[in-house]
């Protein structure tokens, strides 16, 4: 019919007159983000059927459609109120796929890939997209906006942890994420723990301590390696390695101090990560730390040895050492 009828009206009508789920969303994403978006529906003679194009709507949205199946669901719609619709409200399903209207709109556009126009729409029928984004593994990025729309803070953390602990391409295929892009995704992680009251004190330091572990990785990568911004995150341990290398030839103390700092740092996160020893990945730092200050470790146990009454802080030498290298 739609090769002859150019308008698409009379599709339009007959789909909606049967309930055919499949050809009102073609018609309406064909003229609202589809190949007809630019036309103008000049072909249309009721005018009845297009008081909404100049509201910006159009006269195939599927806007209207959507905020009269929510209505329903939730019984704030009246009988008769919804008419034209009638055959696409609830409980009327999709015979081949058995879903609500509102959840076919949001699952066709998740299968074109438009992933913000299935949040866009969900605004309207928030029930069935808080169903659908934690239903379908192509939303899992996404769901902590949901959670966030409702309130849910402390989900929406854990959601954006998700996000980071579950690795490069761990659902539907995602990209790697880059050090900027991982960096904000703890950040909103961060934002979304501080405005979470839904748990004692110390379960919110245990659930925020995953997200202050990541930036402080972030952090020192940022600090070795400056233009790494595009590239991948470094694992704690080889985040290490490299801050222990660069340490080992810094051409200053001073800097060659902060680097150990740093490691220190990396250091206490690999430990907790791991649940090995903290000598572990602590003691090769220190170690660094002591060899740029060996002339004057060497004197204070020279000093000592010389007869300082088996009391080694009695001296100022070891007070020296100390402050200098921790």
């Amino acid at each position: 019919l739609r090769l002859y009828d150019s308008s698409d009206m009379l599709p339009y009508q007959l789909s909606l007159d049967h309930g055919y789920f499949e050809g009102c969303f073609d018609i309406c994403h064909d003229w609202t983000l589809g190949e007809r978006r630019f036309e103008n529906p000049a072909d249309a003679e009721d005018e009845e059927t297009k008081h909404d194009a100049s509201e910006g709507v159009g006269p195939f949205h599927l806007r209207p459609i959507l905020g009269a199946c929510a209505d329903v669901a939730t019984s704030i719609g009246e009988d008769g109120s919804y008419a034209s619709y009638a055959t696409l409200l609830p409980p009327s399903t999709d015979p081949p796929t058995g879903l609500t209207f509102p959840q076919y709109v949001l699952k066709r556009y998740a299968d074109l890939g438009l992933l913000g126009t299935v949040l866009d729409l969900g605004r309207i029928c928030p029930d069935d997209l808080a169903k659908f984004v934690e239903q379908d593994e192509r939303m899992v990025d996404h769901r902590w906006i949901v959670r966030v729309r409702s309130g849910q803070y402390g989900s929406a953390r854990d959601g954006l942890i998700d996000v980071v602990r579950d690795g490069p391409g761990a659902a539907g295929g995602r990209k790697p994420q880059t050090v900027a892009e991982r960096e904000l995704t703890l950040s909103l992680a961060k934002l979304c723990h501080g405005r979470d009251d839904s748990m004692s004190a110390t379960t919110r330091r245990a659930q925020g301590r995953a997200v202050e572990d990541g930036l402080t990785l972030l952090s020192v990568q940022r600090l070795v390696a400056p233009s790494s911004s595009d590239e991948r995150p470094i694992r704690p341990v080889e985040l290490l390695n490299l801050v222990r290398d660069r340490a080992v030839g810094s051409a200053s103390s001073d800097e060659a101090g902060q680097l150990c700092v740093a490691g220190l740092a990396v250091a206490e996160v690999a430990t907790r990560s791991s649940g090995e020893s903290a000598a572990r990945f602590a003691s090769p730092v220190w170690s660094i730390a002591i060899l740029y200050d060996v002339d004057l470790w060497r004197s204070t146990a020279a000093e000592y040895a010389a007869g300082a009454g088996g009391n080694l802080g009695a001296g100022r030498g070891i007070d020296d050492a100390l402050s200098g290298t921790v």
